[in-house]
């Protein structure tokens, strides 16, 4: 099963989602984020990131845990 011919054209991907979709990548994810927290400290606002990697989670990871 393939992601992008049979996954995609079924279930909309969120506004955030950075993969798959024409004319967004890291550098639009990355530009994303770094723009809500320059937002956050123009305002006064603490932010805070938490990053996860999670090696091998797709290459092991079944299509309906995905769903």
């Amino acid at each position: 099963m393939m992601i992008k011919d049979e996954i995609l054209p079924r279930y909309s991907l969120h506004v955030n989602q950075h993969a798959y979709q024409a004319g967004k990548s890291i550098n639009s994810a990355l530009h994303n984020l770094v723009a809500k927290v320059e937002r956050s400290f123009g305002v006064g606002e603490v932010a805070l990131g938490c990053f996860m990697d999670i090696q091998g989670a797709f290459n092991n990871t079944n299509f309906e845990v995905i769903r």
